[in-house]
C-alpha cells in the first residue's frame, strides 16, 4: 500500500503552523488517527488529529494564537483534548504526551487502525501493533483485548468503520469480543451512544450498519424497541418480517433520495441531514407493528393504526438518548403521516387528500415522499400508481405549495362565537380547525363561502321549532 506524500499532510488545515511551531520548541510532532487513517486509504481529510512531545497546554495556546482561533477542552484527564477550530467547520486535535512514551500512548487506543504514527519532523512512521498492515488488509482489529472494557463505545466505532469503509472486515475475535461486551454499552453516556448512531446511520450503508448491530447484540442495548420487530410477522406471502422489512427500507434509502431529487429544484434537494433524518425515521417508523398485530380469517396481518405507537416508542427512544426535541420531533411527524400516501394511493390518489397530505407535511414534503418511496422501494419496483402518486403530489405543491402549507385565515374566532352563539372555549378552536380542514381540501375558498358554512352550522345546532 502506498502510503502517504509529506506534502499532502502539511496541507491539512494548520500542520503546517504546528510543525513550525513544534521546531522552534524543540518538539517532537506527530500525525495520529482517524486523518493518518485517511490519507493513508486516499479518503478525504479535512480535520488532523496530532500528538506533541511534553505538555501540551502552552503549546496548544500559542498555536490557536496563531490561527487566530481559540482552544476548545474536550475529555478529561489523561484523555484530554485540545481543539481548535478552524475556517470553513475544520480543527485540528492535539494531545501531549507528559511522560507517556508514544507507543503506550499509541497501545491505549480501540484499533490497530487507529494506532498508528507518522513523525512530522522525519517521516518515520511508530506502529507498535502492525496498523499499517490491518489498513493495507481492510482488517478492523481492537488494539488489546480490554479495550471494550476500558471504554465500551468502541463497540459502536466497531460498527461505525465498517459501515464507513466499505472493503474492510472486523477480524473474528474483536467480533466474538464485541458480542460478549455488548452488555457494558449500558453504562455509557447516552449522548455519546446517539452520536455513534447518527454516524451509522448517516453512512452510506445504514442497513449494513443496523444489521451489524443486530448480529453483536448490540442493537437490544441501544434500541431495544428494534429488537423486538423480528419474528413479528407481515402477510403470508411475504418471507420478511418486520425487522426485515425495516433494514429493507434502509437499504431502498439512497434510491428513494435520489428519486426526489431528481424531481425537486435545487432548493428543495434532500441533504446529508435530510438523509439522517430519513433513515431515523425509516429505523422507528414500525416500531408500533408488534403491539398492533391482528390477523383474520385468511390468516393475513393487519397493524391498524400502528404509527400512533410508533410515534410514541420513537419519543421514548429519543428521550432515552437524549436528542434534541426539534430532532425527535421532525422524526415523529415523518412517521405519524408515513400511512397516509398509501391510504391515498389505494383511494385513487383523491385531489381533497393530496391537498391534505400536503398541508400536513408541510416544508418537509419532500422528506415524506423519500419515506413513503424508501418503504415501496424496499418491496421491489414502483408500481405506476406509486409513480403518478409522488408526481401529482409535487406538482400540486409547486402549484399550490405556500396556499396549502399556510393558507389565509378565512374567518376569526370573533367571527365562529358571534355566528355560533359560542363563548370563548376550546369548541371555538376546533370550528376554525374544521374551516380550515375544508379550505385545504378547496371546499371554501373565500370569506364568503367560510361564513356560509358557519350558517349552516349554526342552523344543524338550532333545535327544532
Amino acid at each position: 500500500m502506498k502510503r502517504i506524500e509529506h506534502d499532502r499532510v502539511l496541507s491539512l488545515p494548520g500542520v503546517a503552523q504546528a510543525l513550525e511551531l513544534a521546531d522552534r520548541e524543540g518538539r517532537n510532532l506527530y500525525l495520529v488517527g482517524g486523518a493518518l487513517r485517511d490519507l493513508c486509504l486516499r479518503r478525504k481529510v479535512s480535520d488532523a488529529d496530532l500528538i506533541v512531545e511534553g505538555r501540551g497546554e502552552n503549546f496548544v495556546h500559542t498555536l490557536a494564537a496563531r490561527l487566530r482561533s481559540r482552544v476548545v477542552l474536550l475529555g478529561r484527564g489523561d484523555f484530554q483534548t485540545y481543539r481548535i477550530p478552524l475556517k470553513g467547520g475544520a480543527y485540528l486535535d492535539l494531545w501531549d504526551l507528559k511522560s507517556v512514551p508514544l507507543r503506550e500512548d499509541l497501545c491505549r487506543r480501540d484499533f490497530t487502525i487507529n494506532a498508528v504514527a507518522y513523525h512530522l519532523q522525519t517521516g518515520n512512521w511508530i506502529d507498535p501493533a502492525g496498523g499499517l498492515t490491518d489498513l493495507e488488509h481492510g482488517v478492523i482489529r481492537r488494539v488489546c483485548e480490554r479495550a471494550f472494557v476500558e471504554d465500551p463505545l468502541r463497540l459502536l466505532r466497531a460498527v461505525r468503520f465498517k459501515t464507513r469503509l466499505k472493503r474492510f472486515a472486523i477480524e473474528p475475535s474483536t467480533l466474538r469480543d464485541m458480542m460478549e461486551n455488548a452488555h457494558r454499552l449500558q453504562k455509557t453516556a447516552p449522548e455519546r451512544v446517539a452520536g455513534e448512531l447518527d454516524l451509522i446511520l448517516g453512512s452510506a450503508d445504514p442497513h449494513g450498519g443496523v444489521l451489524l448491530l443486530a448480529e453483536t447484540r448490540l442493537l437490544e442495548v441501544v434500541v431495544p424497541e428494534l429488537d423486538r420487530l423480528k419474528g413479528v410477522a407481515q402477510h403470508p406471502h411475504n418471507p420478511d418480517d418486520v425487522f426485515d422489512h425495516t433494514l429493507n427500507c434502509l437499504r431502498a434509502l439512497p434510491a428513494a433520495v435520489e428519486r426526489v431529487n431528481a424531481l425537486t429544484d435545487r432548493s428543495h434537494r434532500l441533504r446529508d441531514g435530510d438523509r439522517l433524518l430519513l433513515a431515523w425515521a425509516l429505523l422507528c417508523h414500525d416500531l408500533g407493528k408488534p403491539a398492533t398485530r391482528t390477523e383474520d380469517a385468511r390468516g393475513n396481518s393487519h397493524f391498524y393504526n400502528h404509527q400512533r405507537i410508533s410515534v410514541r416508542l420513537t419519543d421514548e427512544v429519543f428521550r432515552r438518548l437524549r436528542s434534541s426535541r426539534e430532532r425527535s420531533t421532525e422524526v415523529q411527524r415523518l412517521i405519524a403521516l408515513h400511512s397516509r400516501p398509501m391510504q391515498l394511493v389505494l383511494a385513487g390518489t383523491p385531489r381533497r387528500g393530496l391537498r391534505r397530505f400536503i398541508h400536513l407535511s408541510g416544508r418537509s414534503l419532500p422528506r415524506q415522499l423519500a419515506l413513503y418511496l424508501a418503504d415501496r422501494l424496499s418491496r421491489g419496483d414502483l408500481d405506476e400508481r406509486a409513480e403518478t402518486f409522488v408526481r401529482t403530489c409535487w406538482e400540486l405543491f409547486l402549484a399550490e405549495g405556500e396556499a396549502l402549507i399556510s393558507p389565509p385565515r378565512l374567518v376569526s374566532g370573533e367571527d365562529v362565537m358571534e355566528t355560533l352563539g359560542l363563548p370563548a372555549s376550546p369548541d371555538v378552536g376546533r370550528v376554525m380547525e374544521s374551516v380550515q380542514r375544508l379550505q385545504v381540501a378547496g371546499e371554501l375558498c373565500s370569506r364568503e363561502e367560510a361564513l356560509g358554512y358557519l350558517r349552516r352550522l349554526r342552523d344543524k345546532r338550532r333545535p327544532p321549532a
